[in-house]
């Protein structure tokens, strides 16, 4: 009984080292609760310019220009707090933040994104401005999905989520902005809360 008790023990632990060497699980809730954060920050903003614009109207590009960097401001804070806080979880789990897991992760993520981004290179170029959250949103979720198999099964869920909202963006595209609000702030604050419950807060205890 004692032998066999042994091997199982000896099963789960190598069952456990083979899902941690293939799956990332440093990522941490508390960056994507700040993601959404900014997010929804930037959202703000956006919004506030916008109404200016609609008030005081000047050239077309500066506005453009202005949304253009704080998306991108928005997109490397955001970034910048994923990965600062998924490095820590990994160093209190005693985990190595970037090992194969990571890598084939940051793959998986990067072709959808920046086959994507030509897409969203071109309506930009051509001014089909409403079609830009819509191919965002989708963009994201096809990325999300892709990457989804490396991480927990939470993702996917919210990838699927980040879809389902892009393709509803494109048939009320003058709902854009909140659109993308609710996908890039309210789902990023509500996928890492749960991903904190679940997995994170007993590592604080």
């Amino acid at each position: 009984m004692d032998k066999q008790h042994k091997k199982n023990t000896e099963l789960d632990a190598i069952r456990e080292l083979m899902e941690r060497s293939s799956t990332c699980i440093g990522l941490s809730g508390l960056g994507g609760i700040l993601a959404g954060v900014l997010a929804l920050v930037g959202a703000s903003c956006a919004y506030y310019w916008i109404e200016d614009f609609k008030e005081n109207v000047y050239a077309v590009k500066v506005l453009q220009q202005k949304l253009l960097l704080l998306a991108a401001a928005v997109f490397a804070g955001a970034l910048f707090c994923v990965l600062f806080f998924s490095y820590r979880r990994s160093e209190k789990i005693q985990i190595p933040f970037w090992n194969s897991a990571t890598r084939r992760l940051f793959i998986s993520i990067a072709v959808p994104f920046i086959a994507g981004s030509f897409i969203f290179l071109w309506a930009l170029n051509n001014q089909f401005y409403f079609l830009l959250p819509a191919v965002s949103l989708i963009i994201y979720g096809m990325a999300i999905f892709c990457g989804s198999y490396y991480t927990t099964s939470e993702s996917r869920y919210l990838a699927f989520a980040e879809m389902i909202l892009g393709c509803v963006t494109i048939w009320q595209p003058a709902y854009g902005l909140l659109f993308l609000t609710t996908g890039f702030g309210v789902l990023h604050i509500i996928y890492g809360v749960v991903i904190w419950f679940r997995y994170e807060r007993k590592d604080v205890r």
